[in-house]
């Protein structure tokens, strides 16, 4: 009798143990063996590269952003409204030892023209033009009217922060 209560108590202990463990595990496809077939969340919707008018732009910067010993990547993806209208984001992707996983973007603005992207002090740092008018439509712009902005961000395990 003990023994089969003993049997009994260690069948749902491993039952049980077997569901945490099941709950904890990334599904496997969630992580992807190339950063550009991966998913990332956009404006709180997940979304996969060259669909949905989500593209890669380019602007790459590798370094190892959790400090894992793997080179990670960001990146600048370009999303453009049903009007026309292209919003800027910068994206992350961590290189973990089963594949690359997406994270969250951070918009940059709309209708800019990015410049530069580099890994300096810890933080990925990304340069773009503006125009102070919001138009960036290709008409020639007014003097004085573009500015230089530089953004600076933190990308971690919790995800990808803008610290301005």
């Amino acid at each position: 009798m003990n023994k089969n209560i003993l049997i009994g108590t260690l069948s749902i202990l491993v039952v049980i143990g077997g569901s945490f463990w099941l709950t904890q595990v990334q599904p496997a496809d969630a992580l992807t063996k190339d950063y550009m077939s991966t998913k990332y969340e956009i404006d709180g919707e997940m979304a996969e590269l060259e669909t949905n008018r989500v593209e890669y732009f380019g602007n790459e910067v590798w370094a190892d952003f959790n400090a894992d010993g793997q080179d990670d990547v960001s990146f600048l993806i370009a999303r453009t409204s049903e009007t026309g209208e292209r919003s800027y984001y910068v994206a992350a992707a961590l290189n973990l030892t089963e594949g690359f996983e997406g994270m969250n973007t951070v918009f940059l603005g709309k209708d800019i023209i990015p410049q530069t992207a580099e890994y300096k002090d810890g933080l990925v740092v990304v340069n773009f033009t503006t125009n102070m008018t919001g138009d960036m439509s290709g008409e020639q712009p007014t003097e004085g009217s573009i500015m230089g902005v530089t953004k600076f961000f933190s990308i971690s395990t919790s995800g990808l922060i803008s610290l301005n």
